[in-house]
């Protein structure tokens, strides 16, 4: 039997778990409000990585992820998983998301200058539900086309399939709007979330082809995915099988030479 004062213990060491838990979280908050005060802050502690879009049906890039990571003064590198669900809480993904995009945008302008319109080049750039649902998010893609100087059919904006189902707003309609600026949409399938589930990935494949969306795979770790994907008619898919997300320099210099080994099914 657990004695009162055992007791007490424990409820001590709870309380001392949940404090410590409460202040990490205090102190990630407000460090990412510091962090995301300007375009400078943002330029100083964020950087974005690339990860490689396949073409399954040629085994060539077509694209990028752009893909965000916090360079922490003190703490180093933290993952998105540590810090974007906070961000979106706190209202913080908002200047994020624009940072993101115009960093994005200015890569691929880079990209286009040096390979001409020979490459299907283009970047993806993640929308989040709160991003999708902002009062002036068409205003910022107009102005960030305006001033990156992107072509609109190099930008893909990707949404999740949580997202596009979403009941508490309408979804379509804002998509359409974001397609009368020129910008394709693309529908993000997390093959780690659905490795197991053929008929439910297949389902998702339907629902973003209704929805005339490009679908990408991503999570992506041998070959079996693959064959599955071409199966289903998904054109498009990225992943460690074929390449982990590295830095613009790495990036260009797949453009230029094309990935060492991709194995595709026949």
């Amino acid at each position: 039997p657990i004695s009162k004062n055992q007791g007490k213990s424990r409820w001590k060491l709870f309380d001392e778990s949940m404090h410590k838990a409460a202040m990490i979280r205090l102190d990630l908050e407000n460090d990412l409000r510091r962090a995301t005060a300007s375009m400078e802050a943002m330029n100083n502690e964020f950087r974005l990585l690339y990860q490689p879009i396949i073409d399954l049906s040629t085994g060539n890039i077509a694209g990028f992820e752009a893909l965000i990571r916090w360079d922490h003064p003190e703490l180093g590198l933290i993952q998105p998983d540590q810090f974007i669900s906070v961000a979106e809480d706190i209202g913080t993904i908002i200047p994020i998301g624009e940072w993101t995009l115009r960093v994005a945008c200015e890569q691929a302008v880079r990209w286009r200058k040096e390979f001409g319109d020979e490459k299907p080049l283009y970047v993806n750039v993640n929308l989040s539900r709160r991003q999708l649902v902002h009062t002036e998010l068409i205003t910022l893609l107009k102005n960030t086309i305006q001033q990156t100087g992107i072509r609109p059919e190099d930008l893909k904006l990707e949404i999740t399939e949580s997202t596009a189902m979403d009941s508490r707003f309408d979804a379509i309609e804002i998509m359409k709007r974001i397609r009368a600026l020129g910008i394709d949409l693309a529908f993000m399938l997390n093959m780690n979330n659905h490795r197991e589930f053929c008929a439910l990935v297949h389902a998702i494949v339907t629902l973003a082809h209704n929805f005339d969306l490009q679908v990408v795979a991503e999570g992506i770790e041998d070959l079996d995915q693959v064959i599955q994907l071409q199966s289903m008619d998904c054109s498009y898919a990225q992943g460690y099988y074929f390449s982990r997300p590295v830095d613009s320099a790495s990036a260009t210099n797949l453009l230029r030479n094309g990935l060492d080994s991709m194995p595709l099914a026949a």
